[in-house]
């Protein structure tokens, strides 16, 4: 028996048959048909050759078909076998991607289908968040009532509210933070643990308020800006004491300029 055409392999040694959908005989010489690689088809019978998949579509062994890349999953090059999964905080905006997608601020997504609205009025501080955990209160706002696990971690829980007169709050700022500083972890927090500043970050005092040690929230006016720097609880002016800084420690005396060392 002669050769068997391309698309055609040898059978029982005495004809020749089509090569099967999902697979290809591209030389006269060769005696079988191949089976498509990965990232190629072919959905007819005979064929000298496999056509490969586009961009975002993909294709195993022997595919007699390409398929869309699932959603957030996607093929950013041609002839591919298999697709790629999103990575954390990052999705597909359809099937049959070519590439992934940030959430966007105020959102995350670790395995669910889509990007998830961070909780009440909670936002994130870059887009791609992938945790929940990375869901802080935004700026003027500050986390009052977060939630510590047994072994004293931050859990994801608590509620924003506004800032208020006499305080700054930056984006994630977190009462809990403020009571780590207090337990000597730093105004920062341990600087062991990796996290960012403005993750460690809680309400400061505006300068001429005054609030007292321990209590961040609880808030006056003082009279002078000199008298009150604000910052931390129970700060004062060099030489000031007392509440509202309105006294002068003893053997300071007070003067145009506040209190002065006699």
């Amino acid at each position: 028996m002669s050769l068997c055409d391309p698309g055609y392999e040898a059978f029982e040694g005495i004809s020749c048959r089509a090569c099967q959908p999902g697979s290809y005989k591209k030389e006269v010489a060769a005696e079988s048909c191949s089976l498509c690689d990965p990232g190629t088809f072919t959905n007819q019978s005979a064929q000298s050759d496999c056509s490969f998949c586009l961009q975002g579509y993909f294709a195993p062994e022997n595919s007699t078909e390409c398929t869309p890349c699932p959603l957030n999953e996607m093929a950013p090059l041609p002839r591919t076998g298999q697709c790629s999964p999103c990575g954390p905080g990052f999705i597909t905006r359809h099937v049959a991607s070519t590439s992934c997608f940030r959430c966007k601020v105020g959102t995350y997504r670790l395995n669910e289908t889509q990007c998830v609205k961070c909780p009440g009025r909670k936002t994130t501080a870059y887009q791609g968040a992938a945790t929940i955990e990375e869901c802080v209160c935004p700026a003027e706002t500050y986390l009052a009532d977060g939630l510590r696990d047994e072994m004293d971690q931050h859990l994801p829980s608590g509620s924003c509210v506004d800032c208020g007169e006499g305080l700054t709050c930056g984006l994630g700022s977190d009462m809990r933070h403020f009571e780590d500083f207090m337990k000597g972890k730093g105004q920062h927090g341990d600087a062991e643990d990796g996290e960012d500043q403005m993750d460690q970050s809680y309400p400061l005092v505006q300068a001429c308020y005054f609030a007292r040690t321990g209590e961040l929230t609880s808030v006056f006016r003082c009279g002078a800006v000199i008298d009150c720097p604000g910052v931390l609880p129970g700060t004062c002016a060099a030489g000031r004491t007392g509440a509202l800084c309105g006294h002068c420690e003893a053997g300071w005396k007070t003067s145009s300029d506040g209190c002065v060392n006699t």
